[in-house]
């Protein structure tokens, strides 16, 4: 009798996921497939075909009378008789064996509870539209909060060890598996819906129904609150009062896609090491960063994108130039991108909130990147030397990450974000008042 694998959840000492998929489906412990106990059409090591069981056979007939009902459950393109038919007895077999799996799974024997498991699989089927959660992992990073609230509708949220299991065999060859396990929480984007046409036709529709956008801006988010680099390889789709089908007790999660978002030094076993950690502290302005970056101009969202795509580089050019483009986002106004000109715009910005910097030191600081970035572009040999902020000293590319984060924190802080123009302003202002200043001292003088 054929078994379904129930994956294993286990965690290694550094305490990220890694979840065991056996390859041994013969053993007692994995669940019996309850779709597999009756074939469809012929015997199948001593089995019962389905127009054995009266009951079975009445369902399938069913089914394969109502045009509506097939239409909904096959895939589009299958138009031969033979093959529609063997379609749809198959459907037959996997929607009475799901539900006998889940409730001898969840140990539902009444009425009540075996309606609400039928009731899930009748959505999936029959409903226009259907609720959905977007779960996105967050690789090697660890929070201390099992639930945090961006906004109404996006979170950060702890996966508990069935949701870690479920993800299991949707762990794709593209990325290395234990680095796709190592996650203990996920953004997750709450009410979605997406269109229906029937679980056969949704198949093959249900990633380009899903914009995944939003959870890159939260992720760019996270960042600039936390100065800490985050990635995700997995975005799964989470079934909310539905299912197309389960793992025993486990909870339905599909997959959307499977991508390379993440700084590439988490390719080197970063699953055997603690990886990065992000306190409750750290996210206190993430939900206000979010919502600014959320509805912000162009230009800031082209920043934003900027800093999260340079931790994916390997090569430090690559990383310097990113950067430099997302301060030429913020700082840079039309033809006007002097280095001067945008050197005073960041010792503007900066001066006040969060950063507190000394204008003379952000200054200098951006002509040295900016001289470094010329070098690259003209196909010169960038000099590997550091630049000193406060107490530390980075290189080159992470001094201008560094920048770049802490303008981008600047913008999307205040309550009306800055312009170049704006900045312009506060320079003009700041050359106005000293002017009064020395003009009042000269009067008193005199």
């Amino acid at each position: 009798m054929r078994r379904v694998e129930l994956p294993e959840f286990s965690a290694n000492k550094y305490g990220w996921p890694s979840v065991i998929r056996s390859q041994i489906l013969l053993d007692t412990p994995h669940p019996v497939d309850w779709s597999s106990v009756v074939s469809v059409n012929q015997d199948r090591l001593g089995s019962p075909t389905i127009s054995a069981v009266p009951q079975l056979a009445d369902l399938a007939a069913f089914i394969r009378m109502d045009d509506e009902l097939a239409k909904r459950l096959t895939l589009p393109g299958i138009e031969t008789s033979d093959l529609r038919e063997r379609w749809l007895d198959h459907d037959t077999l996997e929607l009475v064996g799901d539900i006998v799996g889940r409730s001898v799974g969840l140990g539902a024997d009444t009425d009540a509870e075996l309606l609400a498991i039928y009731l899930e699989r009748e959505r999936a089927i029959f409903n226009a539209k259907l609720s959905v959660d977007v779960v996105v992992p967050i690789l090697l990073t660890q929070f201390d909060t099992e639930h945090f609230a961006i906004s109404k509708d996006v979170r950060i949220e702890r996966m508990d060890e069935a949701t870690n299991a479920s993800r299991a065999p949707h762990l794709h060859s593209t990325v290395n598996p234990f680095l796709q396990a190592a996650a203990t929480h996920a953004v997750v984007l709450s009410g979605l819906e997406i269109a229906n046409p029937g679980p056969g036709p949704r198949s093959a529709t249900r990633g380009s129904q899903i914009d995944s956008r939003i959870a890159d801006v939260a992720f760019q988010a996270i960042e600039i609150a936390s100065s800490t680099p985050v990635g995700y390889a997995q975005i799964l789709l989470r079934p909310i009062g539905w299912s197309d089908g389960w793992t025993h007790d486990l909870p339905p999660i599909e997959t959307v896609n499977t991508v390379r978002r993440y700084p590439p030094a988490f390719d080197e076993q970063g699953w055997n090491t603690a990886g990065r950690s992000i306190a409750l502290s750290g996210l206190t302005t993430l939900p206000k960063i979010f919502e600014n970056l959320s509805r912000a101009l162009p230009r800031v969202e082209l920043a934003a994108r900027r800093l999260f795509q340079s931790d994916l580089r390997v090569d430090e050019d690559d990383i310097l130039i990113d950067a430099c483009i997302g301060i030429e986002a913020l700082l840079g106004e039309g033809r006007d991108e002097l280095t001067h000109r945008m050197s005073l715009r960041a010792a503007a910005a900066l001066s006040t909130g969060s950063a507190s910097a000394d204008p003379r030191a952000i200054y200098d600081l951006t002509k040295k990147v900016y001289a470094e970035r010329s070098t690259v572009v003209h196909g010169g040999i960038r000099k590997k030397q550091t630049i000193r902020l406060g107490d530390q000293e980075f290189s080159t590319p992470r001094s201008a990450w560094v920048l770049l984060r802490y303008l981008l924190l600047s913008a999307l802080e205040a309550d009306e974000p800055w312009t170049p123009a704006g900045l312009d302003g506060r320079l003009f202002d700041s050359l106005a008042h000293d002017d009064a200043t020395s003009s009042g001292k000269a009067t008193q003088d005199r």
